[in-house]
C-alpha cells in the first residue's frame, strides 16, 4: 500500500511570488496606519498609508523606519490628512522586525515590518509509520527563512 504525503506549506504570508500580507486595523479611518504587521520578501517594495485625524497632517508628517528618519522624497501627500510612504527594496530585518512609524504632532502610528526569504522545497524527506496510525516525518528545510514558517504534513 502506498502512502501519499502532501506537503502544504503555510508560511505567515511569505510566498515565492513576492506576495505580502498586511494585517490592518481600522485601515482607512482617521487615526490608523494601513498595515499593522507587514511580512514581505527581502528586496520587495511596499506602500504604507497613514490616516491622521488632524488636518494638514500630511504636510508636516515624519516617517521613521528602524529608528531612522526617512527622507521626504520617500513619502507622498495623498490628502491633507493622509500620507503614504514607499519602502523600496527592503533589506533583511531582524527576526523581531523593524518599526515603521508615522508621526504628526501628538498623533503617532506604528507598523511592524518583517522580511525574509521564501522557503526552499524540502529535501531528504523520510516518513515512518506503524500500522498507519501515527506518521512521523522529517526533512531538511533548507536555508533559514528569517520569519516564522510552518510546515504541515497530511496523509490520506
Amino acid at each position: 500500500m502506498k502512502l501519499w504525503v502532501l506537503f502544504g506549506f503555510v508560511l505567515l504570508a511569505l510566498l515565492s511570488s513576492g506576495y505580502h500580507m498586511t494585517i490592518a486595523q481600522n485601515a482607512g479611518q482617521c487615526g490608523s496606519i494601513s498595515a499593522k504587521n507587514l511580512v514581505a520578501n527581502v528586496n520587495s517594495s511596499h506602500n504604507i498609508t497613514c490616516y491622521f485625524c488632524g488636518s494638514d497632517a500630511a504636510d508636516q508628517v515624519e516617517w521613521k523606519y528602524a529608528g531612522n528618519l526617512l527622507p521626504s522624497s520617500y513619502y507622498t501627500k495623498v490628502t491633507s490628512s493622509v500620507s503614504m510612504v514607499s519602502l523600496q527594496n527592503l533589506g533583511l530585518t531582524s527576526r523581531e522586525g523593524e518599526n515603521l512609524t508615522c508621526t504628526f504632532k501628538t498623533e503617532s502610528y506604528t507598523a511592524s515590518v518583517k522580511t525574509g526569504y521564501p522557503p526552499e522545497d524540502p529535501r531528504d524527506l523520510e516518513c515512518i509509520t506503524q500500522n498507519f496510525g501515527k506518521l512521523k516525518c522529517s526533512w531538511n528545510t533548507g536555508r533559514d527563512t528569517n520569519i516564522e514558517t510552518n510546515y504541515t504534513v497530511c496523509s490520506w
